[in-house]
């Protein structure tokens, strides 16, 4: 069928002017943006209305629409990602009115999870001597909706860092006192312990 200019232009007037009608009844703007939002969820509430399938059944003829269409290489009307493969004529027609069905339940596709970038790696957990440090990534590029799988793969990543061996470090404890010689005189005495990263030592008299 061929829609003349003329009559295409006369139709949208007639919008324009029924518009006009209903912002000079509610007489503000902000009352005339609310009425046509109510119009709008009145809409759609009017095709959700029209699904002719219970929640149980809706998910079924999801499912169905998966397997035996999407699955099998039927092109979708709807954006739906399918796999390769040829369907036969009948198969097809009948992947048409189950995806018809599923339009008038507002039928959104899959969308399968897929994983963000990595972040930044943490600071690692030593200075020294061997440590770990991790860095993290999202299920949100994009995150899964409407039935989709979510991402496969681990969320965190983790690496040895600061491998480099510790320099070895003491701290000397020391005591002050006296000492006797063999031949039985008395001398000043100074004691010190060294206890450090490679171990202790045993005391020693300077």
């Amino acid at each position: 069928a061929v829609v003349s200019t003329q009559s295409t232009g006369s139709s949208l007037c007639h919008i324009i002017n029924l518009l006009n009608s209903l912002f000079i009844v509610v007489g503000t703007m902000s009352n005339f943006i609310a009425l046509i939002l109510l119009m709008t969820t009145l809409v759609l509430a009017i095709r959700s209305s029209n699904c002719p399938l219970n929640e149980k059944q809706l998910n079924k003829k999801i499912q169905l629409h998966q397997k035996k269409c999407l699955n099998k290489g039927f092109k979708s009307s709807v954006g739906c990602k399918s796999t390769d493969g040829k369907l036969g004529k009948k198969a097809i027609k009948k992947c048409r009115n189950m995806e018809n069905v599923l339009k008038k339940c507002n039928f959104s596709c899959p969308v399968d999870g897929g994983w963000s970038d990595y972040g930044d790696w943490t600071s690692c957990s030593v200075d020294c001597g061997g440590g770990v440090q991790s860095r993290n990534r999202t299920c949100t590029n994009p995150a899964p909706a409407f039935g989709g799988v979510d991402c496969v793969g681990e969320a965190e990543e983790s690496q040895e860092c600061n491998n480099n061996p510790c320099p070895i470090k003491y701290q000397i404890t020391h005591k002050t006192g006296t000492g006797r010689t063999d031949g039985g005189d008395n001398f000043g005495a100074y004691l010190f312990t060294l206890i450090g990263t490679a171990g202790e030592t045993a005391e020693h008299d300077c």
